[in-house]
């Protein structure tokens, strides 16, 4: 399986199509394993939305790793966290 670049791996996810929560990209990161967006754009009950999506370079999709936050801290912290 061809290893896909970053736009080419959301691209194939997600259909082009930006989150409708949290349009804005703030990084978008590089790890061994993967490929980290973090964006943000919506409010919920007034507080800022961050959210952590994450694809292997493939251009799968791990829910479960991907993630929003209330705080930037918090997402880059989560982040951090993941397993390269």
């Amino acid at each position: 399986m061809k290893t896909l670049t970053y736009s080419e791996a959301f691209f194939k996810a997600y259909n082009g199509q930006p989150n409708f929560m949290t349009p804005v990209i703030i990084d978008r990161i590089t790890t061994d394993r993967f490929y980290v967006e973090l964006s943000t754009g919506s409010k919920f009950m007034d507080l800022e939305m961050y959210g952590v999506t994450v694809l292997d370079k493939y251009g799968n999709k791990y829910p479960e790793l991907s993630d929003c936050f209330n705080s930037l801290e918090d997402a880059k912290n989560h982040i951090n966290s993941l397993p390269c």
